[in-house]
């Protein structure tokens, strides 16, 4: 399943979550009991998070959807490195690996089949699950000043973006589009943005994120399948948004 390997891959940070179909029991000890199992694999001292979480929900009828905000809690475990964490809350389990990334297949994956049900266990759940998701944040640098985005992008964002009545050069900029699969219940977030560099370096945010919506409450295994097929997705995603010019800085 593994897709292009690059020695030098511009992966910040990846991520793998499953959403419970139903709110797990949370006690102000559970994070002590949670680490206490865990702390094996994930010997460092766990943080607490508050996370606010902005929904776009189409209503029926209506021409926009509606937002909607959710305020979730999450303990966050990681290794001793601090680099390969996972991430537990009453909502949703994810397994995290900031730079540098080892790799889908030999990193993630193993971690998902041994992490994500032993969790479900530890929150005395039932392994069900209402979607699952694959998020890659890249970042991309380029040691030039003045250069064409298209040189390093094939994002229909990146031409002619300025009005012709304004003779200048874009400085920073940031595109977001979001996207729904014909076929299948999958969403795309897909995230485009320049970021603050140190003279004479550009650099860039490639944030993608694919979404598996079950129609129907999924088991572990059914869901760390689909895992699998919205990873490959987003390969192919990142593959087809990229030159091979923008290859070359990762070789």
């Amino acid at each position: 399943m593994a897709g292009t390997k690059y020695k030098n891959p511009p992966i910040e940070e990846a991520v793998c979550q499953f959403t419970l179909a139903q709110r797990a029991p949370w006690e102000p000890d559970t994070a002590r009991h949670l680490f206490e199992k865990l702390r094996d694999r994930y010997p460092a001292m766990p943080t607490q998070q508050q996370i606010l979480q902005a929904n776009l929900t189409p209503a029926p009828g209506a021409e926009t959807p509606g937002l909607s905000l959710a305020q979730n809690e999450r303990v966050v475990f990681a290794d001793t490195s601090g680099l390969s964490q996972l991430a537990i809350g009453p909502t949703a389990i994810s397994i995290h690996r900031v730079k540098p990334y080892i790799g889908f297949d030999e990193d993630m994956l193993p971690r998902v089949e041994r992490d994500i049900p032993a969790s479900v266990e530890l929150l005395k759940q039932s392994p069900a699950f209402s979607s699952v998701s694959v998020r890659y944040i890249n970042k991309i640098e380029v040691t030039t000043g003045t250069f064409d985005l298209n040189e390093y992008f094939n994002y229909w964002g990146t031409a002619d973006v300025l009005p012709a009545s304004f003779d200048g050069t874009i400085t920073g900029f940031f595109y977001r589009t979001v996207a729904t699969e014909r076929s299948r219940p999958v969403t795309l977030s897909l995230n485009l943005g320049s970021l603050v560099a140190p003279k004479d370096i550009a650099a860039f945010a490639l944030d993608i994120e694919l979404v598996y919506n079950f129609e129907e409450v999924a088991d572990a295994a059914t869901s760390i399948a689909q895992l699998v097929e919205i990873k490959t997705a987003e390969n192919l995603i990142f593959e087809s948004l990229i030159t091979d010019k923008a290859r070359e800085l990762f070789k």
